[in-house]
């Protein structure tokens, strides 16, 4: 089982792979932080939610290769300063060029960013893109 940033993602692993992980997180090592992406469940208890929250995106941008994360989920991970005594975000929030409309999961919400997203100005937000995965 391979761990990057922190998080196992059972996508790219044989199917014995994805049982090992099911087997781990029914027994409590693992903790499910979004479908197919689990972090050890140690590190996910000592974890402060601010951390917590930064494990969610980065396991939601993984989930979604294709997405890019945008609004206060960007603003999260760039570091820009919140106002204080407002409490973290609860939803993620990714964006997508494909035509779809807006789609909201538990705690996800995807939004159509459209062309305008795809020049120059994308690429502080490409480059975040990069960074959860590397």
């Amino acid at each position: 089982m391979r761990e990057q940033d922190g998080l196992i993602e059972t996508r790219r692993m044989t199917a014995a792979g994805r049982k090992l992980v099911r087997r781990r997180a029914e027994a409590g090592e693992l903790e499910q932080i979004a479908r197919g992406v689990y972090c050890r469940r140690t590190a996910w208890e000592q974890a402060k939610p601010a951390e917590r929250l930064r494990l969610r995106i980065v396991a939601e941008a993984h989930r979604r290769p294709a997405a890019i994360v945008v609004g206060l989920s960007a603003a999260f991970l760039y570091g820009f300063p919140r106002s204080t005594g407002r409490p973290l975000p609860e939803v993620v929030e990714l964006g997508s060029f494909s035509g779809a409309s807006a789609n909201r999961e538990q705690g996800v919400h995807i939004k159509h960013v459209g062309a305008w997203m795809k020049g120059p100005s994308a690429e502080s937000d490409h480059c975040i893109r990069r960074c959860c995965r590397e």
